[in-house]
């Protein structure tokens, strides 16, 4: 085995897609290979900026790390940009844990091939603490990356090492990558407002359906099932008004997909969709289907979904998979539900079912992704009802008046026919999740919206276009409904058993930070001058370094609440870095000794939360009956 296979290997265990992506690259006349009368390598590069070459005459990193040494031991997460000639990357690996997330970012794939060929990488390359953003856009390779590695990221600052080395050949991607990377960090620190005001609702949502996500069955069941069969992923745009109806002709020829959003437009002209998804937790989502009966239509939820939804469902159902912590751990114990990706809105997640179902050709339409003629929905829908027919006022002039600090989030871009449009920094970030799948994989699809901004690789059609290219498979389905009616067996007692661990672990933690906040408010009164001898101040502080290490081993209460147990980490080693090395010793141990007292205050609450969701849950699972199902309807 050469070294570019035995490289190549390591990383199929991690991105299988870019093992691929190196097997099958050609060779670049950017770069040219000599070797020296002495065996030396060297290999010389042309970047994309200007013609410079360097010559990497030698295999050894140009960064010496020793400056970042202690923000490498302690640091969630590394954005390395540059892999050059790979020493600095296994630096950074040496001088991490592993727990550490290390994505790195490099431009140039046929570099990173070359030097693939050179050194044998294969001991590092398989961890899986790494992230392989190589030859992807500023966007895929930071944000996309992150949300598949967290989910939810809820870092709000990270370490990023640039490669000198790779630095002024590839400038004007990296000031990209740059931009990027401080973007992500205020990402962050407004996902930590999203997860402190809505993970609760998150958890609570998952314990209350779980009975349902117990009965039924899997959106795996759905994956590579319905290949070459036509689908038609149906958002709630504005444009869907003009669209909707022309999905009467795909009835028993292909599968109409619809967001929760989009059902009441759709039934208006009397489409009633095969399958619906169904993803947010509040009870806003809820009305868009409150009343509405599909006995016919399959839903796909997620297993957060606000739980109203779940009981009133009168047809069959399937539950996906989902990045939250506690979902994340039951999986382990009612197996697999199949991911379906998140982290831009329903209308990206049903497009992604619809790829995973092995849908060809997938057709969108609704999705415009921006506001088409002052409407951000389609008629029917709930937000529509809610503004009474009024449009926006979209004129530059009157919005750059507004006192209303939402019209910041306006961009102004182009719609299918190069005509200005109005959208937001998310609906872009929609448009740019769907470029990256269709960069990434080249699903079969099609933008049948009329309207809208473009989707660079998606090519615009008319519905009639769209309509008439998958019509002419002139396959017949007989629904897929029937598969997915059937019970299946719950196992009801592991699932118990495991929540109880949970519990026990929850209240476990809640006693020994209630003795670690009596011990944190004694060694306060110390540091405030008043009578606590020294000897006594210093046990006190060996039982908090003690208490919140016991803490911390407790893994099922890290792992299932791991958002929380994040931000509370982020804000104790935020107040213990404060004004470090500064002031004399009473205010240093009174800076370490609040530290302590804020990890534990906040630990026993999310605990006591915990407890008390977990401990319903099991009062609901223990009371199950089967035939008591239709009485949490």
């Amino acid at each position: 085995m050469t070294l570019f296979e035995k490289n190549v290997a390591a990383i199929r265990a991690r991105d299988p897609g870019l093992a691929e992506l190196l097997e099958g690259l050609p060779g670049s006349r950017r770069i040219t290979r000599e070797v020296s009368p002495t065996g030396g390598v060297t290999l010389k590069v042309r970047g994309t900026d200007g013609e410079s070459s360097i010559a990497v005459s030698n295999m050894e990193a140009l960064d010496p790390l020793d400056s970042h040494a202690k923000d490498l031991a302690g640091a969630r997460m590394v954005a390395l940009m540059g892999f050059a000639s790979g020493e600095l990357f296994a630096e950074v690996l040496e001088r991490t844990s592993d727990q550490t997330f290390i994505l790195l970012i490099e431009p140039d794939i046929d570099l990173f091939a070359a030097i693939l060929r050179e050194r044998d990488f294969s001991g590092i390359l398989g961890k899986e603490n790494i992230s392989f953003a190589i030859g992807e856009s500023p966007q895929a390779a930071t944000f996309i990356r992150a949300e598949k590695e967290y989910g939810v990221f809820t870092l709000k600052d990270f370490l990023i090492i640039e490669n000198r080395w790779s630095a002024p050949l590839y400038k004007s991607y990296f000031d990209k990558i740059k931009k990027k990377l401080t973007e992500l960090k205020e990402f962050g620190r407004q996902n930590i407002n999203t997860v402190l005001n809505l993970s609760g609702l998150w958890r609570e949502n998952i314990l209350t359906n779980i009975i349902f996500i117990l009965k039924s069955r899997s959106a795996l069941d759905l994956f590579g099932k319905f290949t070459g069969v036509p689908a038609v992923v149906v958002a709630a745009g504005p444009s869907l008004d003009k669209t909707a109806f022309q999905l009467v002709a795909l009835k028993n020829r292909g599968i109409v997909i619809a967001v929760d959003t989009a059902v009441r437009t759709l039934l208006g002209v009397g489409v009633i969709p095969d399958i619906v998804v169904s993803l947010d937790a509040k009870y806003e989502n809820y009305l868009h289907l409150k009343g509405i009966k599909l006995p016919d239509t399959l839903f796909v939820f997620n297993p957060s979904v606000h739980p109203m939804i779940v009981r009133e469902h009168v047809g069959p159902s399937v539950f996906c998979g989902y990045a939250e912590p506690l979902f994340i751990w039951l999986q382990k114990v009612i197996g697999e539900k199949g991911d379906v990706r998140a982290g831009g809105s329903v209308a990206t997640s049903a497009f992604d079912l619809a790829v995973k179902m092995g849908c060809s050709p997938v057709i969108l339409t609704g999705q415009d992704m921006s506001y088409t003629n002052g409407q951000s929905h389609s008629s029917g829908t709930i937000q529509e009802a809610m503004r009474s027919g009024v449009k926006l006022d979209l004129d530059k002039n009157s919005i750059e008046n507004r006192d209303d600090p939402s019209w910041s989030d306006l961009l102004e871009s182009e719609d299918i026919f190069g005509r200005p449009a109005w959208t937001t920094f998310k609906m872009n970030s929609w448009r740019q999740w769907y470029e990256f799948i269709i960069e990434r994989e080249s699903p079969p699809a099609l933008n049948a919206t009329e309207g809208g901004l473009p989707i660079r690789g998606m090519e615009n059609v008319s519905m009639a276009e769209a309509m008439a290219r998958a019509l002419a498979k002139g396959k017949k389905i007989s629904g897929i409904c029937p598969d997915f009616s059937l019970a299946i067996k719950m196992e009801i007692n592991p699932v118990i058993e495991a929540l109880v661990k949970a519990r026990d672990e929850a209240r476990a933690v809640k006693n020994a930070c209630g003795k670690g906040m009596s011990t944190a408010k004694r060694s306060l009164d110390y540091a405030r001058g008043r009578a606590l001898p020294a000897k006594e101040s210093e046990n006190e502080q060996r039982e908090m370094n003690e208490l919140s290490q016991e803490i911390l081993r407790r893994e099922i209460f890290a792992e299932t609440n791991r958002w929380g147990v994040d931000i509370v980490i982020n804000k104790v080693e935020q107040i213990s870095q404060s004004e470090n090395n500064k002031g004399d010793g009473k205010e240093s141990l009174s800076r370490v000794t609040g530290a302590f007292l804020v990890l534990f205050s906040d630990l026993y609450k999310i605990a006591s939360d915990f407890e008390k969701s977990v401990s319903k849950a099991l009062q609901n699972l223990k009371s199950y009956r089967p035939e008591s199902i239709e009485s949490l309807r």
